[in-house]
């Protein structure tokens, strides 16, 4: 079995920042189109409140800050944040399998997410243990969780009327758990 892979704390601090930049350029460049796509929507669909234009924009910055936070902790502490993100993913499927058959939803949609609400956090513990199948396994489980839900995010912001960028925090905290799992991959090599 292969040593555990030191991450370098000034290295970590050092992506940290590039993280934070980029999250904080993002920022600027949403404020900027964002003025751009509502002063044309204007024109064609008429005013916009400035509540609305800054709860749009105060949505995009939580996602960017939830998810440069998610990253750089995940950059100095891969492990423990790719399982975490599993782990708890998993059990915010099991809520959301609830939640789906109690509002009368297609009994497919709770009985997928009950049945991913079970493996993500069976799959983090054997992956704790060392397991390359299970760490192979939960890798492949939240790429394709990402994937699924980025395309997914308009339904979930649909059936639960929130804000499509506090959508997009689920796919990607689970691409972000897919690249912390991935970095930890010597760790398994037999």
């Amino acid at each position: 079995m292969a040593d555990i892979v030191e991450h370098d704390p000034r290295e970590a601090t050092k992506v940290a920042m590039i993280i934070a930049g980029v999250a904080l350029a993002l920022n600027g460049l949403f404020f900027y189109l964002s003025s751009a796509y509502f002063a044309d929507r204007v024109a064609v669909y008429g005013p916009v409140s400035g509540d609305d234009i800054n709860g749009v924009r105060i949505s995009f910055a939580s996602l960017t800050v939830a998810l440069a936070a998610a990253g750089a902790a995940a950059v100095r502490w891969p492990r423990l944040i790719g399982h975490a993100i599993a782990f708890l993913i998993g059990f915010a499927s099991i809520a959301a399998a609830v939640a789906a058959y109690r509002k009368g939803l297609h009994v497919v949609l709770p009985a997928t997410l009950l049945l991913i609400g079970m493996l993500l956090p069976a799959l983090t513990r054997k992956s704790l243990k060392r397991s390359r199948a299970g760490w192979a396994f939960l890798c492949g489980m939240c790429a394709m969780l990402a994937v699924v839900t980025l395309f997914g995010a308009t339904k979930v912001r649909g059936v639960l009327e929130i804000s499509l960028w506090h959508a997009m925090v689920i796919p990607g905290l689970l691409a972000i758990g897919t690249a912390a799992l991935a970095m930890v991959r010597t760790e398994y090599r037999d």
